[in-house]
């Protein structure tokens, strides 16, 4: 059984240890250890990378109490020689403040809410956490306002082993029912869970917590977080990218919301503006149309597909057969809209595309699609076509 140094001091960056066991299997080098302080993979977050006397650990696991570490080219020590491991200690240490982080707002939210912990997940230092009561946006804020007092009381965070009747005797969070010796991470005065992960040594070394997003999730919700370094990055960039829009909108800095809610606003009228006046130009389209006892083609080049289905629509009051309205060129091809009173007319639409080279269907009375076929072309083709009439 490898002794797990790190359970013991989540800062210790290097060690000395002692080889047990060099296993290569499957083009893969694995190194045991009689000591390790590389975390493995396990309760939701990844293992720890480093050196092992220069050699190179890509992955870390634990397989019944004992700990591989994967090196990415065999190694040149043998069992019985004593060795230096060299964890990446920056990418440990914002693990060790995301995941410590996560235990405060699980923590305050059991202690708030009676809240369980029923999903936790890091990828990267992006954590999920699912709880299982539907709390909301206010619960939320909540829970992070009282999560970021815990970090600036700077209140010791240390992990004992317990088993027997003093396990029984004290209450912790968990995820499932634990026999024999557990460990378990306390935040003293506000989380006591099981878990097997390093953390920091005081609440005070995680800096900050951020609550990113909330959605409902089985009958509870799933929260986005960070903590730690991450977070004051995650705020540094989007306090850039605050200042750059409010730059953009010539807006004062804090008042960037109302600015986009103007142009938001601004942009409906003008939408609503653009659309009135596509309205009035197909109708005056249409109106210059002659009346058709069979299939009436428009031709209406610079048109949009809406304005295009706008005009076909209207040449239904004006034909007594298919209405096609087109816009495009002979070497780009054309977009149509293709529409007839009372008839389905997605079931002639192979036979359409097929004679013009073109693609697209719909339903019910109207179809949509493109033309590879010349003005002409499309012209002579509807001057004989024909639908059945229910």
């Amino acid at each position: 059984m490898t002794e797990k140094l790190y359970e013991e001091d989540g800062r210790l960056a290097t060690f000395e240890a002692v080889v047990r066991q060099v296993a290569v299997a499957d083009g893969k080098t694995a190194v045991m250890l009689d000591r390790t302080a590389f975390f493995p993979t396990g309760g939701g977050q990844a293992c720890d990378t480093g050196r092992i006397n220069g050699v190179r650990v890509t992955a870390v696991e634990e397989i019944d109490g004992e700990i591989f570490h994967y090196t990415e080219s065999e190694p040149d020590f043998a069992v019985g020689d004593a060795v230096t491991g060299q964890i990446d200690y920056e990418q440990r240490f914002a693990r060790m403040q995301a995941h410590s982080g996560e235990h405060i707002v699980s923590g305050v939210a059991h202690n708030l809410f009676g809240a369980e912990n029923v999903g936790f997940h890091m990828d990267g230092l992006l954590m999920t956490v699912d709880f299982d009561l539907p709390l909301t946006d206010a619960d939320m804020a909540r829970i992070e306002e009282k999560a970021n007092e815990a970090v600036y009381a700077d209140v010791p965070v240390h992990a004992e082993r317990y088993s027997g009747a003093a396990l029984a005797a004290i209450s912790y969070r968990s995820k499932k029912e634990f026999e024999g010796d557990v460990r378990i991470v306390t935040v003293e005065g506000v989380d006591r869970c099981a878990c097997c992960a390093p953390h920091v040594a005081r609440t005070g070394e995680i800096g900050l917590i951020k609550i990113l997003s909330r959605i409902s999730h089985r009958g509870g919700v799933r929260i986005t977080l960070i903590a730690g370094r991450e977070a004051f990055r995650d705020y540094r960039d989007k306090y850039r990218q605050t200042l750059h829009i409010a730059g953009l909108l010539a807006a004062k800095h804090g008042e960037t919301d109302l600015a986009v809610e103007s142009l938001i606003a601004q942009n409906k009228e003008l939408k609503n503006a653009v659309y009135a006046q596509k309205k009035r130009f197909c109708a005056a389209v249409v109106a210059r149309q002659e009346f058709h006892a069979g299939n009436a083609v428009v031709f209406a080049d610079g048109c949009d597909m809406d304005e295009l289905c706008e005009i076909s629509l209207g040449m239904l009051k004006k034909c007594g057969g298919v209405s096609v309205a087109c816009a495009g060129n002979d070497a780009d091809g054309y977009a149509y809209v293709i529409t007839c009173r009372g008839v389905v007319m997605n079931q002639y639409a192979k036979q359409i595309n097929g004679a013009l080279n073109g693609r697209g269907g719909g339903r019910d009375e109207m179809i949509r699609g493109s033309f590879r076929a010349s003005k002409d072309e499309i012209s002579r083709f509807f001057e004989t076509f024909e639908v059945d009439r229910p």
